[in-house]
């Protein structure tokens, strides 16, 4: 059992989200759990998560596959749009640069990746094992989430930078960007051509 003194909680943090501006087909990487793309955009989802449970527990609605993200059988360029809300918090920060790549591979020229996340500082060096929690209300017309996202701290270092250069690595451009202490939205749109 996780005791209360291997957490590190910061403040509650509010997201207030609005229907994606981009058309078609949306990939939601991690999309098991609270769904909270599937809810947003109900009809036009496709949710990838690697642990079949998190799926399981998901609300109805959209189509849900039970995938890795650093390896997806999907063939290029499929999709017009791609969401990670929260998601990519729980890839290894070594993997990360891997879901960049296939996102970017998926996804049809001048298609966009949505990514929402949280800013995780690097974990001070301790022998407790520690988990980074991150409380959440989500704000939508439609619906309102309280929720939480935590994460094994030592593996999940990461910020706004980090995720850019990982990006730009890939082949994406940074169309939009909001930042705070404790969060990161950014959008990637990917070249109409190579």
């Amino acid at each position: 059992m996780i005791e209360e003194n291997q957490i590190h909680r910061i403040p509650q943090q509010v997201v207030r989200l609005e229907r994606l501006k981009h058309p078609g087909i949306v990939l939601d990487i991690g999309g098991g759990g609270e769904g909270t793309i599937g809810r947003l955009e109900p009809g036009r989802v496709v949710a990838i998560d690697r642990i079949e449970q998190e799926m399981l527990d998901s609300p109805p609605g959209p189509v849900k596959i039970v995938m890795d993200a650093r390896h997806m059988r999907f063939t290029p360029n499929v999709f017009e749009c791609a969401t990670a809300f929260f998601s990519l918090m729980y890839v290894h920060k070594q993997d990360r640069p891997k879901v960049y790549h296939e996102v970017h591979r998926v996804l049809k020229p001048g298609g966009v990746f949505y990514v929402w996340d949280a800013v995780i500082p690097k974990c001070p060096p301790q022998d407790l094992l520690m988990f980074y929690v991150v409380p959440l209300e989500v704000v939508a017309a439609e619906f309102r989430i309280q929720t939480g996202f935590g994460v094994r701290w030592e593996q999940s270092e990461q910020d706004f930078a980090q995720h850019v250069s990982m990006a730009e690595d890939a082949g994406f451009s940074m169309q939009h960007e909001a930042t705070s202490e404790h969060l990161f939205h950014i959008v990637f749109k990917k070249p109409r051509s190579a």
